[in-house]
């Protein structure tokens, strides 16, 4: 269980701060909390500011692709070194930050139908922290499908009291919500590219909330390096670059193909739908490296606009007294396992992206590692921001979800919250609508230390039409092999067998978990772990 935080005294949002703890004492009687709202309640609590980028690779989180965001982490900031999707697609990722649980208890495994799917969808992390006293803000993309919802593509999704909502997943000529109310975006200018519109709007935002005298959380979800299939040019089909172009992006370090994976010489030992792929011929190569670039261009914009919000918050006085978390909700293949182009598959070019959080150290009294390096995920972003904040996660009086993520505050003062082996369960069910190329339709896992195991329960069909079942299996030492070039399922010897079942019987334990039950006194060991 994470203990207490020192916090310092604030003199502003005193008020807000008795408010908060009346609430959470109302809720702390029925829910566990990995923190302690009471030990915050009287000191200053932080704003929040989180971005999430789409399909972003690790390749592409350096300091040349994305400077001001890396000057964050050498300014107090945290990279999260061992950072896993639980779910690698875009919906479900989303999903389980609003919720902190994994998909099998929020009910959102796949892209479609997505937003519809999730269960309680006013029981979220903005509507707590409203809960708390907090004023919320959404800029940008939100979950696959929200518009098709009974509300209409317009309405904003419940716990926010600002709404700027992209429906359109397109860099030019798009539409935005904006409380409430469409708004049509076309030509060609720089303000009408999506990501200086979306930061333009974030900024106009902000400077609202921090003049409004209370505690804010903004999310930035942006639309970069996200492809755009009415792209052009020389980024058929990619995600655009901004009105800079590729200034700045070529021979950038990481920005490149790696060669083993991509021209792995046998895929023998791989599932049905790897075996049947093509090798990367050097055409193929080549179009996947401009494709790179273009991402990384798109990147590059986005990180610019990241920049003017920590400029924003620093003229404004709030820059030290807020968190800052960086993450891409999936990762992306670029040629590994022979995949030129998609993601959602239990990989580590899927599964692992860049991740970060900087607390400022009056937050925490510590000065925070520059590196965590035990196993964090998406399900634990929610839980961090509502110990930070001393917030439940409720919506009302014994109206609470359980929490399959744990907080990592205490990460952050140099305590070891979990395990180096915690397992992180991913788990993919699109078998009512597979998204794009992703392949496999089915599947559950654990990544454990330095290990990965996943089943499949169902694979794309070769004519990509619908899903048939499978039987097939991976299991790979990341420590021995961390390009997954060698499956060790089926097993050849006694040991990889023994571990085999053990990871399968930590895989089922997983799969039906939930968080921490309902009732006073100090939390029990999270069943999710």
């Amino acid at each position: 269980m994470i203990v207490p935080m020192a916090t310092q005294i604030g003199t502003r949002r005193v008020l807000l701060a008795g408010l908060a703890f009346a609430a959470a004492l109302a809720a702390g009687a029925t829910v566990h909390h990995d923190g302690s709202a009471a030990a915050r309640a009287s000191g200053e609590r932080p704003n929040f500011v989180v971005v999430v980028t789409d399909d972003q690779d690790s390749s592409s989180f350096n300091p040349k692709v994305m400077p001001k965001t890396f000057r964050l982490l050498r300014d107090g900031g945290t990279q999260l070194t061992k950072f896993t999707i639980a779910t690698p697609l875009c919906c479900p990722s989303r999903a389980a930050q609003l919720t902190g649980q994994y998909g099998h208890n929020n009910g959102v495994l796949s892209n479609g139908p997505g937003y519809q799917a999730l269960r309680d969808p006013r029981n979220v992390l903005p509507a707590w922290l409203q809960r708390a006293g907090y004023r919320t803000a959404h800029v940008g993309r939100f979950l696959n499908g929200y518009k098709r919802g009974a509300g209409g593509p317009a309405a904003p999704a419940p716990g926010w009291d600002r709404w700027i909502g992209l429906t359109h997943m397109h860099y030019r000529d798009y539409e935005l919500s904006i409380d409430g109310r469409t708004r049509v975006v076309r030509g060609d200018g720089p303000r009408q590219y999506v990501t200086r519109d979306l930061h333009r709007r974030t900024n106009a935002v902000l400077r609202e909330l921090t003049g409004s005298g209370s505690p804010f959380y903004l999310q930035i979800d942006e639309l970069a390096p996200h492809s755009d299939h009415l792209a052009r040019r020389v980024c058929a089909r990619s995600a655009l670059p901004g009105p800079r172009g590729f200034a700045g992006i070529r021979g950038l370090p990481g920005v490149h193909l790696p060669a083993n994976p991509a021209r792995e010489r046998s895929v023998a030992d791989k599932p049905a739908y790897i075996r049947r792929l093509p090798r990367v011929d050097d055409a193929q190569r080549e179009a996947i490296q401009r494709r790179m670039r273009c991402r990384a261009a798109a990147i590059h914009e986005a990180d610019r606009g990241i920049g003017n919000v920590v400029s924003l918050l620093r003229r404004h006085g709030e820059l030290g007294d807020t968190v800052f978390v960086f993450y891409s909700d999936n990762g992306f293949f670029d040629g590994q396992h022979r995949i030129a182009k998609s993601k959602g598959l239990p990989y580590e070019p899927s599964i692992r992206v860049p991740a970060m959080i900087r607390v400022p150290p009056q937050l925490l009294g510590a000065r925070p590692p520059r590196r965590f390096r035990r196993p964090t995920s998406n399900i634990d972003v929610a839980p961090t921001i509502l110990d930070l904040a001393g917030a439940e996660p409720c919506v009302g009086d014994g109206d609470c979800r359980r929490l399959d993520g744990r907080s990592i505050a205490a990460g952050l003062t140099g305590e070891q919250p979990w395990a180096a082996d915690r397992p992180i369960l991913l788990e993919v069910d699109q078998r009512g609508k597979i998204a794009g190329g992703t392949l496999a339709c089915s599947y559950v896992g654990v990544r454990a230390g330095d290990q990965l195991f996943v089943d499949y329960e169902s694979i794309v069909r070769k004519s990509r039409e619908g899903c048939r079942p499978s039987s097939a299996s991976e299991h790979y030492r990341l420590d021995r092999d961390p390009q997954e070039n060698h499956n060790l399922w089926p097993a050849r010897n006694h040991a990889d067998r023994a571990e085999q079942r053990r990871l399968r019987r930590l895989t089922q334990r997983l799969e039906t978990c939930s968080g921490n039950a309902a009732g006073p006194g100090p939390a029990p060991p999270n069943p999710c772990e």
